[in-house]
């Protein structure tokens, strides 16, 4: 009777309010200038927060279409972007330049953005209509602009990462010990070796510097120009209930882990869908040999790539037997027979097709994340940010090989795509981590989503938080007891020094 009294309620919530829990909450998703795949990372959360009948708003500067009703958008454009042709251009032009010297330029392309969102109309009436969400949900990658608008938007609030903890930021007091944490825009395992321990510990202490005397600073100026009354970034993230990541079992180390941070990564991987019917008929009559897939993903365009490299790569396409779908955002004339050029690709279904043998990318976590769900192998060439990290776990883990881009224009590219062909064991180990990829306890989109929905029902779970948050550098690694330890040390030589010398005048 109980069961059945529990099942009438739930019912008549769904059918009165559209909601499957008690509450029904007011959630903001703000991604004014994240990059499209930061966003799409976490587009399944927004779908199923709304399946559970939460009103969603979303702030982006991409447009998308939701079947959900309860699902609102406001589109607001920024200044600069992702996806123009000079940052792609230099995207290119800037590959294997270090961490410190790419930092020094997040200032450049982040105060921009800053001053867009604060001056934009909708986010000026947002912030003019109070406190009216139950959450706000903010992307944890350089977003500190946003963050220091969240606690005048919402009660709660949460972030959430494209990728594994940042290690420069301080919006988590969340041990992560250089020793055998990398950085993620190193291309390091856990395994590290002294020269790469000494230059991970050192440049993080570098990026940390740099971010927060440069890049902190300056979008904080920005911020109290418009928000005098406002938190400061540093009061704001503070203030950060609990910490989504897009970190899976398989592709990130494991580490140290605190109970307001939760691994929800791979969410956005689905099962594949049949393809439109001429990339079935493309793929179909690679008969036995089967196809390749290639793309750079949304970030680095190939219609950017150097004449030179666009010509080697459709050269050493033109000399292996399988089919080859390059995903290029413009036509490309006088290819290979057995190329198939497409703007857009519906990537999951290509890397979900029974025909499919290798896949050509850039070493992205979300592509990766992809490959091992569908558990194929890659070839791999990573160009910026945490692409290399990501290739170096598939080295270690041997289900893919990696290909350095100055070299892509060579005969590497062939060699490492005939070894791949040749070496059966990469795909023996890419069916054993795709197992272990997806076998979760609970599918990551609706453990974040109830992740999500906990921390509004507690008021920001802050019994989860640590109090390590409330002390100082000095007090966090103990440096005071260390000094006092230390003072009491000296002191006590000193005085069995004077001592001494006391006894040897008698």
């Amino acid at each position: 009777m109980y069961i059945l009294n529990a099942q009438l309620l739930k019912l008549s919530l769904v059918l009165l309010f559209g909601c499957e829990n008690l509450y029904c909450y007011n959630i903001i998703h703000i991604f004014p200038f994240a990059p499209r795949s930061h966003k799409n990372v976490f587009d399944p959360l927004i779908t199923e927060l709304a399946k559970r009948g939460h009103n969603v708003t979303i702030v982006t500067s991409y447009k998308n279409s939701h079947p959900e009703k309860n699902i609102n958008e406001i589109f607001i454009e920024h200044s600069s972007s992702f996806e123009n042709s000079k940052f792609q251009q230099d995207l290119f032009s800037s590959v294997n330049r270090h961490p410190l010297a790419t930092m020094s330029l997040f200032k450049k392309i982040f105060l921009p953005m800053c001053t867009g969102y604060l001056q934009h109309p909708k986010i000026k009436q947002l912030l003019n209509e109070g406190k009216q969400y139950d959450i706000v949900i903010l992307n944890a990658f350089l977003n500190e602009c946003t963050l220091a608008t969240a606690p005048l938007l919402g009660k709660n609030i949460i972030t959430q990462s494209p990728a594994s903890l940042c290690t420069w930021c301080s919006t988590a007091s969340v041990p992560q010990p250089p020793s055998y944490v990398p950085s993620l825009i190193f291309p390091y395992t856990s395994n590290m070796n002294f020269l790469q321990r000494l230059n991970n510990a050192v440049t993080i202490q570098g990026l940390q510097l740099l971010y927060k005397y440069q890049v902190l600073s300056s979008l904080q100026t920005e911020v109290a120009k418009h928000l005098p009354d406002n938190p400061s970034i540093t009061e704001a993230s503070k203030l950060v209930s609990l910490f989504l990541t897009n970190c899976d079992p398989v592709l990130i180390s494991p580490r140290q882990q605190m109970p307001y941070v939760v691994n929800v990564g791979g969410m956005h991987c689905q099962k594949a869908k049949p393809l439109p019917k001429d990339l079935e008929d493309f793929v179909q009559s690679s008969g036995e040999s089967g196809f390749i897939y290639f793309s750079l993903g949304s970030n680095a365009q190939s219609r950017y790539l150097p004449d030179n490299v666009k010509k080697s790569l459709l050269d050493t396409f033109s000399k292996v037997k399988q089919k080859v779908v390059w995903k290029y955002e413009e036509e490309l004339v006088n290819g290979p027979s057995n190329v198939k050029i497409v703007k857009w690709a519906p990537q999951q279904d290509l890397l979900g097709h029974s025909k499919i043998q290798l896949f050509i990318t850039h070493g992205g976590l979300l592509s990766m994340q992809e490959s091992v769900y569908h558990a194929v192998p890659v070839v791999a060439v990573p160009l910026f940010g945490d692409q290399g990290s990501n290739v170096a776990r598939v080295q270690e883990l041997e289900i893919g090989v990696k290909v350095d881009f100055h070299n892509i224009s060579g005969s590497c590219m062939l060699d490492a795509v005939n070894t791949f062909l040749l070496y059966l064991q990469i795909q023996k180990n890419m069916l054993k981590y795709s197992a272990l990829f997806r076998d979760r306890p609970v599918e990551p989109v609706e453990e974040a989503a109830s992740w999500v929905e906990y921390t509004v029902k507690h008021n920001g779970a802050w019994h989860l938080k640590s109090s390590a948050d409330d002390l100082n550098f000095f007090q966090y690694f103990l440096l005071d007891i260390m000094t006092f330890i230390l003072i009491i040390f000296i002191s006590a030589v000193c005085l069995l020094a004077k001592f001494a010398r006391f006894l040897a005048k008698l």
